[in-house]
């Protein structure tokens, strides 16, 4: 295999310029909650069948492997990572492998369990003696809820609030393809449920509005409401 042809499928020699702007953003976090953001969009790739088009553009001109490769180069940057660059690009390896389809590149099941170690690995980091509230992002069905997929942990709302609108919209493009009729395009929804750490008790379902009712105000000053004489 040529040089250029085996860097290719291993997804190396595409580096992206990290700004100051990612540098304040991402190196502040630790290396486990570095991953557990470039795995959440792994996740969603794997469980919406879209391994296949991540090495397709999209309309702008990017994609899936722009995204993962520009998140690969804002961890491999990030000073305090230089000791564990090994690791990181074990599990870049691991990723392109997976996409191509190389010879010994682990199942489904096996990729999202080596990714989800690190999610793992960033709540144990958590100091779970504080106080905190956690906010836990899931898609799935008001009936049943063995099919709840996890879309991701948020420690604060603003991080919850930008993660619920991303699924939100990735969830109506994928409605898109069902016709009208069909159950999942009825039902399935984007939910959000509490871990309060202080009382140990749980919140499910919470409504998107009692978490944010500023944006509700907003959209209602919006609506013009009609005059009735």
């Amino acid at each position: 295999m040529k040089k250029e042809n085996k860097d290719k499928r291993q997804g190396k020699g595409r580096r992206y310029e990290v700004t100051e702007h990612d540098k304040n953003t991402y190196f502040p976090l630790s290396l486990n909650e570095q991953m557990t953001w470039l795995g959440e969009e792994i996740e969603r790739i794997i469980k919406t069948n879209k391994k296949h088009e991540v090495r397709k553009p999209n309309e702008q001109g990017v994609g899936y492997e722009y995204s993962i490769n520009r998140g690969f180069s804002m961890i491999k940057e990030d000073p305090k990572n230089k000791a564990l660059l090994r690791e990181i690009e074990r599990a870049e390896k691991e990723w392109w492998d997976y996409v191509d389809d190389a010879p010994g590149a682990l199942s489904d099941d096996e990729i999202l369990t080596y990714w989800n170690q690190y999610m793992w690995a960033y709540c144990a980091e958590v100091d779970w003696q504080q106080s905190r509230t956690f906010y836990f992002l899931m898609r799935g069905y008001d009936l049943f809820h063995d099919g709840d997929e996890w879309i991701g942990i948020y420690d604060n709302r603003p991080r919850l609030r930008i993660a619920y609108h991303k699924a939100v919209q990735e969830l109506e493009e994928e409605h898109k393809k069902y016709d009208a009729s069909d159950y999942t395009k009825a039902n399935e929804r984007v939910k959000i449920n509490i871990f309060d750490q202080s009382a140990g008790k749980w919140k499910y379902d919470v409504p998107y509005e009692t978490l944010f009712p500023e944006e509700m105000e907003i959209l209602l000053k919006k609506i013009e409401i009609p005059k009735f004489l």
